[in-house]
Order: C-alpha cells, then structure tokens, then sequence
C-alpha cells in the first residue's frame, strides 16, 4: 500500500525544470486514499488562485477527486521507463486535460514542455509522434471547453514549433496535420503571426522533404488564411518555388495553386498565378504535369465563364493531348466534373471524349467515372444532347463493369428528372424493369431509388413495377431486398390510387412486419402506420385496423414494438386517442423494458405534437416513476441518483451524470456495461476508495475490495462501503 508522503515536494537530482520549478516526479503526489491535505486550496472556491508549481507553492491534493486522480497519473506514468506507458499516456493527453479542467491547465502545460525537452532521443520518436498528434485536440479543448484563447498562442504554437524542427518526418508529419487544426480555432491575425510564419519557415528549410510537407500543409491551410495573406507572402512563394530544380517540390507546388486560385482578389496577381500554373503544366518532368491535371478541376470551381474559357480551358485541352499516357489518362478521369464545372459552353471536342470515354469497356475506371458523372454531364448539356449520349449510357448499362452499372441505377432517376416524363417513360421504363433481372445488388439499388423514379415517369407505367415489387417481397432471399421494399412502401403510396394501396400494399407491408430481421420488420412497421392513418383520415373500416390492434395483444413482444413503432406515424391524427389510446396505455404497463423504453419516445412526441395534452400527459408522467432508469431518462433526459441506478445499457449516457469523477477515472466508457446500485447515504460515505492497489494507466486494476467484481472487464455489479 502507498504510504504517507509529505506535503512538501522532494525535489529530486533531475537537471530537468519547467518555468520556474520541477516537473512532477512520483513523490510529488500522494495516491488516492490518503486523507486530504487540510491546506489544500478549495478547487471549488472563486477566491482561490490557480496553482503554480514551484518550491514557494508546491502541489497538493486539490481535494476534487478527479483532479487527485488525473495529477496522480501525471506523477506517475508521464516519466515512466515502459515507453509503452509514455505513448500511451500522451496519447491521452486530451482526456487528462479535460479531467484537470481550466482551473488546473498549468499541468498540461508543464507536461508539453518536458514531454519536448527530450526532442533529440532517438527512444522518444513515438512519444513526440503522438504529442503532435494531441496538440489539434488540446487546442480545442482550450478554446472551445476552457475559453483560454491566450494558452494556444502562448503553449501550444511553440510545442508546434519545436515539433516542426523534428528531424523525424514522422513527426513531422503528425505536427503539420495539428497545424491546421490549431489554425481553425485561431483569428485571421493570430494565423498569420502564429500559424503562417511556422510553415513559411520550413518552406525555407535546407530539407527538400520538409519543404514538400510545408506546400502539402499549405493547401490545406490556405482556405483558413485571408486573400491579402495568400497575395503577400503564399503566391510569392510559389513564384520562387516553381522554378525550384527539384521536381517533387514543383509537383507540390502544381497541388497547391488551385486552391490559392480561390483565394486571390487582384487580377494581375490571379494572372501571376495563371502563369505559373500553365508552365508547371507544360514541365519536362511528366510528374508535375500528372499533378496539374489531377488538380484542373478546382481551377474550374469560382470562376466566371470568361476566366474559365480564356484561361483555364485550354491548359486543359493541352492536357487532355499529353504525349503521356498517364497524364492524359488523369486529364480523361476529371471530363466528369470540369463539364459539371464549365459556366461556358463545352467544346464539342470534349464531349466527343466524354462519350468515348463511357464506351471505352476496357478500362474499368474511365467507365465508372463516366457513370458516375453521367447526370450532372446530362444536366450540363440539356436533354437535347441526349441522343449523341443514349448509345455510351445504354453500352455501360449492359457491357458495362459492375460498379459502373450500380452508379448509373442509382442516378437513372436523375436522368429522368431531366429528360422530362414523357421521354424518360419512353427511354429509361423498360431499362428499369431489366434491372430486376440483374444480380441481387443492382437490385437491391434499383429498389432504393424506386420511388423516385415512378415519381419522374407517366402514372399508367407505374403499374408494372408492382409486379416487380409483390414478387421480391415474397420470395427473395436477400433480406436487404425485402428491407428496401420496405422502406420505400411509405414513399410509394402517394403515387398510386387509394384502390390500389388498399388491395397491393397492405398485403405486402403485413407480410414484411412478420419478417425475421428486425430491420425489415421496423421499416414495414412504419409503413403500416402511414397506410392505418390514411385509413383513419379517410374514415374507411378495413381489416388492417383490426390487424393493427391485434399486434399489440399479441404475446410476441416483437409485434408489440412494431405496433409502437406504426404509432410514430398515427399519434398526430386526431382519432388516434379514441381508437387506440387504450391500446397504447396498455403497453407502458408492459413487462418488458423495451416496450416500455420504445413507448416512452412515442409519448415524448405526441406530447410534443398532438392537441390532446392532457392523455399525453399522463402517460408521461407514468413513465416518468418507472422502475426502469432508461424509461426515465428518455422522458426526463437525464438519470436520477436519488432513485439507485441498475443495468444501465452500455453507449448511453449513463456515468457521466451518475458516478463521482473519481470513480469515473477508474472505468473507461468502453469498458463499464453496468454500474454499481447505490443510494444517496452511501454515496456520501463513498469517499477514496481505501484498498491496496497497482497503478496502471487507466486506473486501478488489482485487488478492488468489491463483493463481486469481473476483473476482466470491470463488471461492477455491487459494493459494500468500507
């Protein structure tokens, strides 16, 4: 057991010192369990001043359990001699910082600077690879939960800053990706001052990596950064860097200038950058002309028609005749989204590839980039464009690679949308009923836009496809199949007649709200509940109403919740109370928790929308004393200590309300499936938790004085107060 430490800090040998003190050592803090320091500061007190380490204030318990517990950690595993541990611990550096809270951010500080103070061991590389990665998060915790703006500025850009000057291009690496996130939650002055100088510096660097990493970061970061900014220094820079010898640094320089494009506001600096763009397109080096046409695409995005023809155009009509083959090919996958981009009229030379392109069966990837992009393409040019590219659409649909078919019967509707209904029941009907002769997955995705497309097509097709529709839902095997049916049964019935709905969809939706997979049976259970409240609007008698009651006195518990979940579409219809309020009170007396759970969110909303409050109410309030603390908490929103908490299921909110910080400390969300029952005398007795112990990084793991405890998992089902 830890034994009684004094209340002063051991100042060791160690050479190693942060501001004007040491950094905590393992003697510094006592471990949880001991009785509080009685000159320990109130955490909680107004008065109190924030702690400074240093031998004229050393540190104390705080007296807030979750920062005992958090410094503790510090103490012991930020120095530890497992470099396992040492990862570990900084990777966690967000979590403990919120768990100190503003009030105590000092020692995150003292943490970043001795964590940086061994930069040259060669042992630490993961170390600072993982603080790089920690510094983004830490900026927003401190900005956004601590409000302490000031400590980004003053911390973390210089931690940054060492970080970038790592020799580890790993490390690097994580630094630079944290620049940009740092760079979010600054002003447009402190990007400048802080964040831009960091990056100009090593686009100075002797290092021809770092200089690539730089303009890599640099895209990134220049949509954080004002236009006068990217004029000044950024487009300078790229003037000197594009005639660099090195051609991976042009390279970089090509990815970066679409994005400044965006940026810059003055016409002689926007024709500067032009220039550089069409001379980096037209270099020796295939690589940097491959880079120019990967990235043409953005050049297109913000112009005005006349920039883009004078201009852009026909750097990309040079690219699209490249001696290369691979820079032509890269030039031929973005004809898809520079036609959608184009404010002026496309050349029919670029038309004539794009259909090419479509036709081309050999090379899977120029064929699904043309399906992909073959509604805006359509919808660029206009419908009377569509007979020169009916023949490329009709050969990838039936010629054409999987992937590309699936991304064409997903868009068919669009098509339709924009060929009119008359053409699209002529052109694409009879194309659509041929999808449900292809592999499960085309229909699958046929079936998932269904409504859609009956939407754009004459009412007097839509017919046909019922056909379609009642025999997958019958005899499929593919239960995804059926749960497409299903989901689009609800969008469906608004374009049939009410004759047809009562003889074709009914039948289909009773026999889907039997389905053995849940999902299924959910959405059919939704869809039963449009078609009983057409029926209750329409003040018709039908079978289903009596269908419909029966589900909620079945003893199958699964057809009870299909009848709460059809209410999430009947609770607004004024009838319903008359019809069914009986049937519903008679579910939040059900046994099951999950019934009960699925009817307290049915309450919740028809308390929110319907007019008769006063049974809304009362149902409310009923399931507001429910034994059960997840009932509770979906009508209160939020779990009550003084009522005991039990089986709590795992992902809710459960222990961040219900359990003290130090306890919460001790078990991971992940890991804690239920909670110990308690009441309100014992929680006051709970205080340390007085047990022999093995520190570990996430708490204690051995010898917990607990009556029943899986040591595995933490399982923690019960406890007797010490």
């Amino acid at each position: 057991m830890l034994g009684q430490k004094s209340n002063e800090m051991e100042f060791s040998a160690s050479p190693y010192f942060l501001y004007e003190g040491p950094f905590l050592d393992k003697d510094d803090i006592n471990g949880p369990g001991f009785p509080l320091n009685p000159e320990a500061p109130d955490h909680n007190s107004p008065q109190a001043d924030i702690p400074v380490l240093s031998k004229a204030n050393c540190m104390r318990k705080t007296g807030d359990k979750s920062i005992d517990f958090a410094l503790y950690k510090i103490s012991q595993f930020s120095l530890s001699p497992d470099l396992s541990e040492r990862v570990k611990f900084t990777k966690e550096l967000d979590d403990l910082a919120l768990q100190l809270g503003a009030f105590n951010a000092v020692h995150i500080f003292s943490i970043l600077q001795k964590l940086v103070i061994f930069i040259k061991v060669e042992d630490f590389i993961e170390v600072r690879i993982e603080l790089g990665c920690q510094i983004g998060s830490l900026a927003k915790i401190f900005v956004a939960d601590f409000k302490m703006y000031d400590a980004v500025i003053k911390h973390l850009v210089p931690v940054l800053d060492k970080l970038l000057e790592d020799k580890n291009q790993d490390v690097v690496k994580a630094a630079c990706e944290s620049v940009v996130v740092v760079a979010e939650f600054l002003s447009a002055d402190d990007r400048g001052v802080a964040i831009l100088t960091l990056i100009l510096k090593m686009l100075h660097d002797e290092e021809e990596e770092s200089r690539i990493r730089a303009l890599t970061t640099l895209k990134s970061l220049i949509n954080l950064l004002s236009s006068d900014l990217c004029e000044s220094f950024i487009l300078k820079e790229a003037m000197i860097l594009a005639s660099e010898n090195t051609a991976k640094v042009r390279r970089s320089v090509a990815e970066c200038i679409p994005n400044l494009s965006k940026q810059i506001q003055t016409p002689e600096s926007f024709q500067n950058l032009i220039s550089i763009f069409k001379d980096l397109s037209k270099d020796s080096i295939w690589g940097v002309r491959k880079a120019c046409a990967e990235n043409i695409i953005h050049m297109f995005e913000g112009l005005n028609n006349t920039s883009q023809e004078l201009l852009v155009l026909s750097i990309y009509q040079g690219l699209l005749n490249d001696k290369s083959n691979s820079v032509r090919n890269s030039a031929l996958l973005c004809l898809g989204p520079c036609i959608c981009n184009l404010k002026t009229n496309v050349p029919n030379d670029i038309i004539d590839m794009y259909v090419e392109l479509c036709k081309n069966i050999s090379n899977k990837d120029f064929q699904y980039n043309g399906a992909y992009y073959f509604p805006g393409v359509l919808q660029k040019l206009g419908s009377s464009k569509w007979e020169k590219l009916s023949f490329a659409f009709k050969t990838m649909l039936t010629e054409g690679d999987f992937k590309a078919k699936k991304s064409l019967i997903a868009g068919l509707y669009v098509v339709g949308e924009i060929l009119g209904p008359e053409m699209a029941t002529k052109e694409l009907s009879n194309i659509f009923e041929d999808i449900f002769s292809e592999n499960s997955i085309c229909k699958q995705v046929g079936l998932m836009t269904l409504s859609k497309f009956l939407y754009v097509i004459l009412p007097e097709k839509r017919v046909v496809f019922l056909h379609f529709v009642k025999n997958l839902s019958s005899f499929s095997l593919n239960w995804r199949i059926r749960l497409a049916i299903a989901e689009q049964i609800r969008e469906m019935i608004p374009l049939y007649d009410f004759d047809i709905v009562l003889n074709e969809f009914i039948p289909i939706a009773m026999r889907l709200v039997e389905d053995k997979v849940s999902k299924v049976r959910e959405s059919a259970a939704l869809s039963i509940g449009r078609l009983v409240n057409m029926l209750m609007e329409k003040n018709i008698e039908h079978c289903l109403l009596g269908k419909f009651r029966e589900m909620s006195l079945s003893e199958n518990y699964q057809s009870k919740l299909c009848f709460i979940l059809a209410c999430f579409e009947v609770i607004e219809n004024i009838k319903f109370i008359d019809m069914f309020g009986k049937d519903m009170e008679r579910m939040c007396n059900e046994k099951s928790s999950n019934v009960r759970l699925l009817c307290a969110r049915v309450v919740k909303i028809g308390d929110e929308k319907s007019h008769n409050y006063k049974y809304w109410r009362m149902l409310k309030e009923k399931l507001a004393h429910d034994y059960d603390a997840d009932v509770r908490y979906e009508i209160e929103g939020k779990y009550d200590v003084e009522r005991g908490i039990s089986k709590l299921r795992p992902n809710s909110e459960k222990h961040l309300q219900l359990m003290t910080p130090m306890f919460r400390a001790l078990f991971p969300d992940q890991d804690l499936d239920e909670i110990i029952t308690f009441n309100t005398q014992s929680l006051k007795q709970f205080g340390y938790l007085k047990a022999s112990v093995t520190p570990a990084m996430n708490g204690f793991v051995e010898c917990l004085n607990f009556e029943s405890a899986d040591k595995s998992k933490m399982l923690i089902f019960n406890y007797r107060v010490l």
